[in-house]
This record gives structure tokens, sequence and C-alpha cells, in this order.
């Protein structure tokens, strides 16, 4: 079932948005086909169907050990990643899936910071020499700027460290007694947010690239994630045993969001900040649909959960099972879950002279742009020029030239 609905009109375009009906898609949590394990940190291109999770380093799993796992078909099948036995710790996506960036620390056969340009299938060591601990890296859409952070500890002071040149030279830019647990970044990667696990640990805002950071007002807790809209316009961090916050002011001001209290352990958002998604350890999955206005239990069966990841528009979520049992000293293991929701992608216009550009956030169901001259007519075309991926915003943009009569256009899914 497919249903039309105009969002905008223009004097020769008028567009409309293609939604597929309620009855398309089962919106449940599924386990996916990815081994049991430890698992850290997880993340996906735009699109939901590349994915990336890694693992931590423990003897217990045995040939598990500190692996990174790959799914090229939005979580269906999963394979083991060419890359060395580690204790990987974190791991970021570009938004076409194919550059990837992982960390992690010495408690296996290699330590420091690795990255793929492949789509993950095999990793390069980028560092290794600047420190031996590292908790969370994060980079710009283009890969150009990243960021990495060293939590340290004792009388070892936490440094977050940054890159301009795609990982080849690296300068230490914020040195604190924070313990870093968390990045995140817009895609332009201007802005940046660092968050600290300590009790009264704060959240840090860059604006200028990651090169200087200033504490938030955000208040002194156990901050363990962060992640925001694709122009960092707004910003979503999780505390462990309290609740969610929201900003929508580069950190100038929070909101403690209606999400329940839980231990909190990870976040994720859209690109344009209205789907957001929380997960807890030992506790549930909730997700808003209004930008944090109201949340609701997502169905997700009580877990420990450790990360989760968002596709661009917010409809293909993953969520793994994993993290540091810190009472027992030892890691927790457990499975990868997916999860789709139907998309509701709309059309956007921009005029300029004679071309007009149509776009829409990627959407993580696959949509092709079509045309009729007439609302009345049934024959629907395929619009021949071909999009093209805005990282800055997770939009495909289509150019056009001015049509001389009315045209309408909408997105039918595949």
């Amino acid at each position: 079932m497919i249903s039309l609905r105009l969002i905008q009109a223009k004097p020769t375009f008028l567009l409309l948005a293609v939604l597929p009906g309620s009855a398309v898609i089962a919106q449940t949590w599924k386990l996916s086909s990815a081994p049991t394990n430890s698992w850290f940190s997880v993340a996906e291109s735009a699109d939901g169907t590349k994915i990336v999770a890694v693992a931590a380093s423990d003897s217990r799993f045995g040939p598990l050990n500190g692996l990174i796992y790959v799914s090229t078909n939005s979580g269906a099948t999963w394979q083991a990643a060419d890359a060395p036995q580690a204790g990987w710790t974190s791991v970021a996506a570009s938004p076409d899936g194919v550059n990837w960036l992982a960390a992690c620390q010495n408690t296996g056969p290699a330590n420091g910071i690795y990255r793929s340009t492949n789509s993950g299938q095999s990793w390069v060591q980028v560092t290794s020499w600047l420190t031996n601990i590292w908790s969370a890296v994060a980079g710009s859409a283009d890969g150009g700027t990243l960021v990495a952070a060293d939590p340290g500890g004792g009388f070892i002071p936490a440094r977050l460290f940054t890159s301009t040149n795609a990982g080849v030279n690296w300068t230490a830019t914020m040195n604190s007694y924070d313990n870093w647990s968390s990045l995140a970044a817009s895609k332009d990667g201007t802005k940046w947010m660092a968050t600290s696990r300590y009790q009264v640990g704060g959240v840090y805002f860059s604006g200028d690239g990651a090169q200087t950071w200033t504490q938030t007002t955000a208040p002194g807790l156990a901050w363990s994630s962060v992640a925001c809209s694709a122009d960092g316009r707004q910003w979503l961090a999780a505390q462990q045993g309290v609740g969610v916050y929201l900003s929508t002011n580069s950190g100038a001001t929070w909101t403690k969001t209606m999400a329940p209290t839980a231990d909190w352990t990870g976040v994720a958002s859209s690109a344009d900040g209205t789907r957001l998604v929380a997960v807890a350890d030992n506790g549930p999955i909730y997700s808003s649909t209004n930008s944090g206005l109201d949340w609701t239990d997502s169905g997700a069966p009580t877990n420990y959960w450790r990360s989760v990841s968002s596709s661009a528009d917010g409809g293909k979520l993953v969520a793994i099972v994993g993290g540091f049992n810190s009472s027992a000293g030892e890691n927790r293991i457990g499975p990868i879950y997916t999860f789709q929701a139907a998309p509701a992608p709309q059309l956007s216009v921009k005029s300029s002279g004679s071309n007009v550009s149509i776009s829409w956030i990627i959407p993580s169901i696959n949509f092709v742009l079509q045309q009729n001259a007439s609302l009345k007519g049934s024959d629907w075309l395929g619009v021949e020029a071909s999009r093209v991926l805005n990282p800055t915003n997770l939009h495909y943009e289509v150019n056009l030239l001015q049509s001389t009569g009315p045209m309408f256009f909408r997105l039918a899914s595949q």
C-alpha cells in the first residue's frame, strides 16, 4: 500500500512524499545473526546498509576474542573483518559507509587507531604511539578531521587528540582529568562535543573544528554518550542513573527530556534531529519521533545494552549488548539487534535561476525519484538525473532544469 501526500508547491514544481503503508514493515527489534560477543561500539552508513561492530578483548571468547564484524546488507549477515584482535572500544563511520575509524586499548595483541577505506573489510593502523588507551573516536563526513579520546587514569591526564589531515598527524587539543567516554561531531566537522564519565564529569564543546574546547552548562554527571543532528544544531547526551538531556544551542543550555531514569549507555540521532534513540544498561530501549519531547519504550527486551546507531532517517537502528561489568570485574557478552521502521521521506525544493534542486534525507529503504506532468496520469517516470549524496546534511540531491509547465515529483519505494 502506498499513499501520496502533498508537502510543498512551487509555480512549476509540485512535490509529493510517498509513504509505504504500515503493513509493509514490521517495526520490531530483530535478533541478528552476529555472534555473541562483548560488543563495545557500533556504527552504520547513512542508509543503514553497512554496519560495523567492534568487540572487547577477553580470553573467555576464544576465536571471537577482540574482533571487528561487518555487515553489508543491513545486518542480515555478518563476517569477521581483516583486523587484528584487540580490545576494541569505539568505531565511527562515513555517511557512504566506505571509510571507517576504530580505536582500541592495549589489552590485546594490538593497540592504537585503525582505519578502513573499503567498508570495513581491511584495516590499517593509523597510529599507536600517542597513548595505549583509546575510549572514543569520531570524524567529519569527509574524514579530514578526526578526534580521538584518551581517558587517562591515575596521574596520567585525559587528552583529546585532533587530526586535520585524515590521521596523518595528531595534536593534543585538550588536557584535563576528565575520563572521556564519547565523542560526536557535525558532518562538516566544525562542531564537536565530548563527554566525561566521571561522577562530576562534564560535556565539552568545540566550534572550531576540535581545536579548542569549552565546558558547557551541562550538569556535573557521569555522562556516557553524546550524539547530534547532521548540522550540529541539536545535541543529545545520556547520563547513567539519571536521564537523557537535550541542547539546541551548542550546549549553552540543556533540558532534561521526558525519558525515564535509567542507566543510559548510548544515544543516537537522525540527521534532522527528529528521531532519537537511547539504550540502557540492564534496561530498555526508548525512542522519540518528535525531537525528544516524548519518549516511548520501543519494545526491545531488557538487556545489557552498550551502544546504538541510527541511519540518517532514523529508520534503521542497530543496538549491541556488551560493556564492562565493574561489580564482577569482567566484560558482558550478548548479541546484536536491528530495528527497521517504515520510512517517511519528504521532498524539498530549492530554486536558483533556471535550475532547481530536489532533495530528501537518505532513506533506510531504497526509493527512486519519479516525475509526472499530471496527477491524473499514471505515467510516472524515473528521473534520469543522478542523485548525489550531500555528506554535510545527509541528503540525496537531484539537480534539474526548470520545466515550462507543471511537473509533479514523488518518491516511490522499490
